[in-house]
C-alpha cells in the first residue's frame, strides 16, 4: 500500500470496526474494502488483546501473516498531513520514517529520515534509523557513518553504540572496536543489558581480555 489516499480509506474501516468492537479483546470480521484506486480487496478484520489488525483474505487468519496495524494507519494520515505543512520539522519526519518502517516501505522510510536530517543535520535518532536501514541493505560504510555522526551529535545515545558493536561484530569483524562499544553501551545504562553484557563476556573470552 503505497498511496496515501488508501491509506485513509483503510483508517476510516478501522476506526468503524474499533468503535464496533469497543473494549473487545478477540474478535474478527470479514469486510471488503475500496482502495482510492479503485479496486476491492477483502480481507479480515481482527482484533487481538484490544488491538485491531488486517490479515489479507489470502493468506487467512491461521497464518499469522498481519498486513498493517491500526495504529500505525491512523499515525501514518496524521504525519503525512503534518509534514506536508510543516516540513522544516524534523521530528514528525522522523515518525513518518518510523510507521514506514512498521509498513515495511523502507526506501519510503529512509527517504522520510534523509529529509529529517536536512531539517536538523544534528538529529541523531534520524541518523541511528538511517544507519539501520543502510545496515539491512548492505551498505555498511553508510551504516558505521550515521552511527557515528549520531553519536557526534549525541554522545549519550545508547542505542547508536550498541548498533555500531552490533556492526562492527558481526558485519565487519572489527572484534575489538565492537566489544567498547558494548561497553560504553552498558554505562549508559540504569542496569546493564544482560543479553549485552552476555556479548561482551563473549568477545573477552575470544579476543583474550
Amino acid at each position: 500500500m503505497d498511496h496515501p489516499q488508501v491509506a485513509q480509506q483503510y483508517a476510516l474501516v478501522f476506526e468503524a470496526v474499533r468503535e464496533r468492537w469497543h473494549g473487545s479483546r478477540h474478535a474478527a470480521a470479514h469486510v471488503s474494502v475500496v482502495t482510492a484506486a479503485g479496486s476491492e480487496e477483502e480481507g479480515v478484520f481482527v482484533v487481538r488483546e484490544g488491538r485491531a489488525y488486517f490479515v489479507p483474505v489470502e493468506t487467512g487468519i491461521a497464518g499469522e501473516k498481519v498486513f498493517i496495524e491500526f495504529d500505525s494507519l491512523v499515525n501514518f494520515s496524521l504525519l503525512l498531513d503534518i509534514t506536508a505543512e510543516q516540513p522544516e520539522l524534523a521530528g514528525p519526519w522522523i515518525n513518518l520514517g518510523q510507521v514506514y518502517v512498521a509498513l515495511d516501505q523502507p526506501e519510503e522510510a529512509r527517504r522520510a529520515f534523509e529529509t529529517a536530517t536536512v531539517a536538523n543535520p544534528w538529529n541523531c535518532t534520524a541518523h541511528n534509523e538511517l544507519g539501520l536501514l543502510s545496515r539491512q541493505n548492505g551498505d555498511f560504510e553508510a551504516a558505521e557513518r550515521h552511527y557515528l555522526r549520531c553519536i557526534e551529535n549525541a554522545p549519550g545515545h545508547g542505542p547508536a553504540y550498541l548498533n555500531l558493536g552490533i556492526l562492527y561484530e558481526l558485519y565487519l569483524g572489527r572484534l575489538s572496536d565492537a566489544l567498547s562499544y558494548y561497553r560504553t553501551y552498558q554505562t549508559l545504562l540504569g542496569e546493564p543489558d544482560r543479553r549485552v553484557q552476555g556479548w561482551v563476556m563473549d568477545l573477552e573470552r575470544r579476543l583474550g581480555v
